[in-house]
């Protein structure tokens, strides 16, 4: 094993998060050369990284779905510049496409795609641990490598070549094997190719003729190959309507809205969920994988040979155009079943297709547009729309100027549509621009979409300075500073907690899963009358046991009390929410700020106040996470732990935060309203212990 690589194994880094992963199972590809020691995978299309005998320490690039001479490339002279490439990169994607972009192309990769949190936190490791500094101008570190490179020594098996290993010698097709962890590729393990059950089964579903040739037993499942034949006059519409040729089909010659458009009327594109009845036995796919067969490409042209050469395997007619699907079902059995009966249903998954652009500018705009594919009509009422700002100091970045300006929108649809609509702003939006160079940071972490920010609301801020009024006057400034500026940093801390200690498994619990799993038995039948009994009840059970917390709890009750009575006492609640709140705020201002001198902001009681404050925050959010834990470990059903890092008193910054970390690992899980239930418990929570702390310490 290389040196350097088994230092770097001592070290315990994942590299899974910038795409190299670490296998025991290093099979080789056919394209993988002679002498090749693998040491990692990029997870898609068999991509690998590794060493060859006799090359030294220079690490090489394997990619079996590149044409004939591109499947190697060396990316570094060592394993140490294989890392810092990574750590300029972001991503080891950028490192082994390099070969095939100019400077300008490479550049624009990086910008389109900022590393992730949890990108970042490995090229931390990775720097620390290794104490490397990214490298600094990776493209031209790549191509003058391999500008200067003899591909002609690198020496390969004869799966696909002949004997002289000329670059002109015509690729022949292998010994058709299918294997249950593979793929049209190769394939991945020790087990062994799985033995083919013809078939030859034809019918016709949603619009195409299918054929199913076989399938093939092996020891952890069944595979199953789906042909779908597709006719080329189709084919040839579709690619003329569009301007297509097998030279421009680049994404990049077309708009995200376009791009939607021609998947969805692409003929050789088509999403499907099989499912087979085994002996009785249901069987779901796991994975799979595609290739498709294009027979209105020009002569000696040909995008996937995996496909021509499964066509020629299965004697499919060449004239048609073919998607040829290979899905796999795991037995779900400690034995292999014998196979009696065999039963195929087919589901066809929901697609995107774009729909009509509108233009809003106020609060009760409508809009009304057909469905694409229902034609039913829906009127979409814009509720809330403004303009808002993200400051630029949010990102934390000196080396690059973010955009900040964006539209905030809410609205409803009427009626209900039975299907997901989306609404998207049309415009791209502007990305950063680097404006200081620096070759000891990392990629930023951002992106060029916008994204809503809450702004503090919560009774934190105030519950802290009447805490600090009763017990210690004298450091009113300071504890103000502290508190609202943690109150700020959290769309900081929330996420570094979480990732400290909750699992991507716990992170995408689905609230509304569990709630349809498990259906709450108490059902509410006045729900109006409970809200005016609410902050009633609250503020009286506090006054009985926390007399000192009166003061916080019954404001904050009775904001709600006059909320809820209605139009009755709505000239109250709309004073308090407005005229009293802003001229409060303006107050409290000048008077916290006229504590602040130097006296009481330059000594280390300040410094331990922002520190404690850190923590402060830090243990609450972890207490409420092991709550829920603890909660989990013995109740059927589960609750996501990002609920219980809400049980603090920033509102409603801290719900949607975690809502936004919920979305990342699942789109469809939105816990903004199960977290602010938990936000709002951590406001009353708050005022209870500083009447508690006021009753002992005051």
């Amino acid at each position: 094993m290389n040196r350097i690589l088994k230092k770097f194994l001592q070290r315990g880094v994942d590299l899974s998060p910038v795409g190299v992963e670490l296998r025991e199972d290093n099979t080789n590809y056919f394209c993988t050369p002679k002498g090749a020691s693998v040491f990692g995978w990029a997870g898609i299309d068999g991509i690998h990284f590794c060493f060859i005998r006799g090359f030294g320490e220079m690490v090489f690039s394997v990619s079996p779905m590149n044409t004939s001479p591109d499947y190697v490339h060396p990316v570094a002279e060592n394993f140490t510049d294989f890392l810092r490439l990574i750590l300029a990169c972001g991503d080891v994607a950028a490192v082994e496409q390099a070969w095939m972009w100019n400077e300008a192309q490479f550049e624009a990769f990086l910008n389109e795609n900022p590393t992730t949190q949890e990108q970042q936190q490995t090229l931390s490791e990775i720097s620390e641990k290794m104490n490397l500094l990214p490298m600094e101008q990776p493209w031209t570190y790549i191509k003058n490598l391999q500008s200067s490179f003899d591909y002609s020594q690198i020496k390969y098996t004869e799966d696909y070549y002949d004997n002289d290993m000329t670059s002109e010698a015509e690729l022949v097709a292998p010994e058709w094997k299918v294997y249950f962890d593979g793929d049209f590729w190769g394939h991945r393990g020790k087990d062994r190719a799985g033995k083919e059950i013809k078939l030859d089964k034809q019918f016709d579903w949603a619009g195409y003729h299918w054929v199913i040739p076989a399938a093939y037993s092996c020891s952890k499942g069944l595979v199953v190959d789906f042909c779908m034949r597709v006719d080329s006059e189709s084919i040839r519409d579709f690619m003329k309507k569009w301007n297509l040729d097998w030279e421009n089909d680049s994404c990049e010659n077309f708009t995200r809205e376009q791009q939607m458009q021609m998947e969805w009327e692409n003929p050789l594109c088509f999403n499907f969920k099989p499912c087979l009845k085994l002996n009785e036995k249901i069987l779901q796919t796991t994975h799979g994988c595609a290739v498709s067969f294009n027979p209105c490409l020009p002569d000696g042209v040909i995008n996937e040979l995996e496909a021509k050469w499964a066509i020629d395997h299965y004697g499919l007619d060449s004239t048609y155009g073919w998607v040829i699907c290979r899905d796999v079902f795991p037995w779900g059995t400690k034995h292999h079943p014998e196979i009696n009966k065999l039963f195929l249903t087919m589901e066809q998954q929901p697609g995107q297709v774009p729909g009509s652009h509108f233009k809003v500018h106020a609060p009760g705009d409508s809009f009304m547009f057909s469905h694409p594919v229902s034609g039913i009509t829906h009127t979409l009422t814009v509720q809330e729309i403004e303009q808002q700002t993200v400051p630029q100091n949010s990102f934390g970045s000196d080396r690059w100027i973010y955009p900040t300006h964006y539209i905030a929108m809410s609205y409803t649809l009427t009626p209900e549509p039975m299907e997901n609509i989306s609404v998207f702003d049309c415009d791209e939006g502007d990305r950063p621009i680097e404006v200081t160079p620096d070759d000891h940071s990392f990629r930023p972490v951002g992106s060029s979409s916008c994204f809503v920010v809450g702004v503090i609301g919560g009774a934190d801020g105030p519950t802290a300075i009447f805490t600090t009024i009763k017990l210690a006057p004298h450091l009113l400034g300071p504890i103000a500073i502290a508190a609202y500026s943690y109150m700020a940093l959290v769309p900081v801390i929330i996420p570094l907690v979480v990732r400290i200690w909750c699992t991507k498994k716990e992170l995408s619990i689905n609230m509304k899963e569990q709630e349809k799993k498990y259906p709450s038995k108490t059902e509410i039948k006045n729900l109006r009358v409970l809200k005016i009994l609410f902050p009633i009840v609250v503020t009286t059970i506090v006054a009985l046991f926390v007399p000192s917390a009166v003061p916080l709890i019954g404001m904050l009750m009775f904001g709600n009390l006059i909320k809820e009575i209605g139009s009755d006492t709505s000239r109250l609640f709309d004073a308090a929410a407005n005229s009293i709140m802003n001229a409060a705020t303006i107050f409290l201002g000048l008077s916290v700020g006229a504590t602040m001198t130097s006296e009481a902001f330059l000594n280390w009681t300040t410094i331990g106040i922002v520190i404690g404050g850190f923590l402060a925050f830090a243990l609450s959010i972890t207490g409420g996470i092991f709550f829920v834990k603890l909660f989990n470990l013995f109740s059927k059903k589960k609750i996501n732990p990002l609920i219980g890092a809400t049980g603090l008193s920033a509102v409603p910054m801290a719900s949607r935060v975690c809502n936004e970390i919920a979305t990342k690992y699942d789109v469809k899980n939105h816990v903004l309203n199960y977290c602010m239930a938990s936000n709002i418990s951590g406001v009353i929570g708050s005022a209870v212990a500083a009447g508690v702390l006021i009753s002992f310490l005051g």
